[in-house]
């Protein structure tokens, strides 16, 4: 259970301007995913492939060797704008019987439209959670009327998040840590 330090108040009601009970209803807790796109890869067209089709190739130029390595880029995380309250993290309330991990996984398909694998969870002080994951297969549009928007991003926004930017940033930071 994470408290005090690293997250003190990432989820509570004044943060992501709804209710810690997700459906309004008081006690239940929060459920948020923070999901990751995998790098992906840089495809390479095969000469022979490009002459059947008729293709001019690029010129290959030879790589220079470099004088310092190049830190990776981090990989980039999902964010939602919801008309009501602005950028935030997909999530919402556990329905009746239902567990935390599938709270999760229907939340975060109905608000973007993109399964997740979910791995890593953090239990916070006001009894939400926010599951980190990785970004799995499109499975259609968002159903949520309240979603205009889904982007990725490298950095957390400093303008229309509905929550205080340094608590993502710590969210971020600690997801990071894991390998994110």
């Amino acid at each position: 259970m994470i408290s005090g330090g690293l997250f003190p108040a990432l989820l509570d009601d004044q943060v992501f301007g709804r209710s810690s009970g997700g459906n309004g209803s008081p006690g239940r807790p929060f459920v948020a995913v923070m999901a990751f796109r995998e790098p992906r890869p840089i495809l390479r067209r095969r000469a022979r492939d490009a002459k059947k089709r008729g293709l001019r190739l690029p010129l290959r130029r030879k790589a220079r060797p470099q004088k310092t390595p190049k830190a990776p880029k981090p990989r980039k995380f999902m964010l939602v704008f919801n008309r009501r309250r602005g950028w935030e993290l997909p999530g919402g309330g556990p329905r009746e019987g239902e567990t935390e991990q599938e709270t999760a996984a229907r939340e975060f398909l109905e608000e973007t439209g993109y399964e997740a694998a979910l791995s890593e969870r953090f239990a916070l002080h006001d009894g939400s959670v926010v599951f980190l994951a990785r970004l799995g297969k499109r499975r259609g549009m968002p159903r949520d009327e309240d979603i205009k928007e889904i982007r990725f991003l490298r950095e957390p926004p400093r303008e229309g998040l509905s929550f205080p930017p340094e608590e993502l940033e710590r969210l971020l930071r600690a997801a990071r840590e894991k390998g994110y």
